[in-house]
């Protein structure tokens, strides 16, 4: 990945946690200061950010297999209602456009997108539209024009479409873990083809099925007024 995109990645994370900590109450580190290129007296890119409140949940949530003293249902269940209550703010934050957010002289504002589906596996180079996007429609068929423009031209190496990759500790079994394993090898299988040139045109042809299910899947505006008085009648 070229330093460019390194530094515009760092940007926006360093942004990311400045904007939810000074328009939420989500738990996040304080960024004190941050820097995207080398010119600095540290001579590398750097986030300085005060430690993250909390300790890792791997640390105290067993994994199946594992020999550590597991939570109890009540612990569990109030770890469970934090996650759910993060996830709930995350949702309310809303922008008016659909992009990676970025800071300027203290303010923010959402540019060019970097999700990993633009970015990864040398996809940064593609002549795609990379947003700041004005719908979802709009966002899908960048990321579809990434993944057909990937299988026209770029190299197709094994699992390059990254599929979840199985850990033995979330199984009980060696059996179940081997058993998952051949799942996760067939992921991405079309027709016994492995993510190589012999199924680029399969992949060409998923893309544009899907492009034409973005179509389909837009919703029309719905004035939240009118609504409610539908509710109501």
């Amino acid at each position: 990945m070229p330093m460019e995109v390194g530094m515009k990645l760092l940007s926006s994370e360093a942004a990311t946690l400045r904007y939810l900590k000074s328009h939420s109450d989500i738990p996040v580190p304080e960024v004190y200061d941050y820097c995207a290129s080398s010119d600095n007296d540290v001579g590398v890119p750097f986030i300085l950010m005060s430690e993250a409140p909390g300790w890792p949940l791997s640390k105290v949530w067993k994994s199946v297999g594992s020999s550590q003293q597991d939570l109890d249902p009540a612990s569990k269940a109030k770890v469970l209602t934090q996650l759910g209550s993060i996830a709930r703010k995350l949702s309310q934050l809303r922008f008016e456009n659909i992009g990676s957010l970025f800071e300027k002289d203290g303010s923010f504002e959402i540019k060019e997108c970097l999700w990993r589906g633009q970015i990864l596996h040398g996809r940064y180079a593609l002549e795609v539209a990379r947003g700041p996007f004005d719908s979802k429609a709009d966002f899908y068929d960048s990321l579809i024009s990434a993944f057909t423009e990937h299988a026209e031209i770029l190299p197709l190496s094994h699992h390059c479409f990254v599929a979840p990759v199985p850990s033995p500790g979330d199984y009980s079994s060696n059996v179940q873990y081997r058993c998952a394993v051949s799942l996760w090898n067939d992921f991405v299988t079309i027709g016994r083809k492995i993510d190589t040139s012999n199924n680029r045109l399969d992949y060409i042809i998923a893309g544009d099925a899907l492009r034409d299910i973005i179509k389909r899947f837009e919703v029309p505006y719905v004035n939240p007024e009118t609504f409610h008085c539908a509710m109501l009648t």
